[in-house]
């Protein structure tokens, strides 16, 4: 499950690969999937406002607090390929659930204070676009500002309500995974039409082989059909692997059509 990158030229050698594709994957894009992402813990789950006319928004799985302004996310694209800080927040919330256990043996996700645990994201300029110090920075000003945010649309969250949180910005998952660096992309490459499904990641490379080498097969999120965590680019590389090498088909077993 390396990336590209590091299969071309770390592992394999640019030397030992045709121009083109070298020329490829150096060519790939990977700034646009770095994102703020932090946990938190709060003393009580945030009530929002339009629980006045949708009870069981506090349960959804994922929404996110931004605006009607339908000119927001150009905007945000804009600034960030200008490697802008994004002048509006429109932070995404996974709902993880209460921190009361409702089963002898449920695990605990927060601290012993903590109620109510969640995630929050929000798209931001890739890791190389600030230094060190400017990334400590803006860890501590990211917090301010979603607690901030949330109390916007929850007024009973403020900092009194924190339990406790956990950072994580693209500075952090460019130098703590290899694969994410230089940008700190959680997806390692963009999903971007060029690098989507049979293009992802180069053409000559998305059937989990590397031309001219046999017997070397790779995947992982930078592979088809696009980058997330999930299972199918595995599947998929098995599927690509058993017509090589004559492995057991299950999906023909069990009648299925993929």
């Amino acid at each position: 499950t390396v990336d590209p990158s590091q299969l071309c030229m770390d592992l394999i050698g640019k030397e030992h690969l045709p121009y083109d594709i070298v020329a490829k994957v150096e060519a790939l894009e990977r700034d646009w999937i770095c994102l703020m992402w932090y946990s938190w813990a709060f003393k009580e789950r945030p009530k929002y406002k339009s629980e006045a006319w949708n009870s069981d928004v506090w349960q959804a799985m994922w929404l996110v607090l931004g605006d009607m302004d339908i000119d927001t996310f150009r905007v945000e694209s804009a600034e960030r390929k200008l490697g802008m800080w994004p002048s509006k927040l429109n932070i995404g919330v996974a709902y993880h659930g209460t921190d009361t256990p409702t089963t002898p043996g449920d695990t605990v996700l927060g601290p012993p204070e903590s109620d109510f645990v969640c995630l929050t994201e929000q798209f931001v300029p890739p890791a190389w676009k600030l230094t060190d110090a400017e990334w400590k920075k803006r860890e501590t000003q990211h917090a301010e500002d979603v607690v901030k945010k949330i109390g916007e649309y929850a007024p009973n969250i403020d900092w009194d309500k924190v339990g406790g949180y956990m950072p994580v910005t693209p500075y952090h998952t460019a130098r703590q995974c290899k694969n994410y660096a230089p940008a700190g992309n959680w997806c390692v490459i963009d999903n971007i039409p060029s690098q989507w499904g049979r293009f992802r990641p180069i053409p000559e490379m998305a059937r989990h082989k590397i031309p001219s080498i046999e017997g070397l097969y790779c995947t992982g999120s930078a592979w088809h059909p696009w980058g997330a965590a999930h299972s199918a680019q595995g599947y998929n590389c098995y599927k690509v692997m058993s017509e090589d090498m004559g492995l057991i088909k299950p999906w023909e077993k069990d009648g299925r059509p993929f």
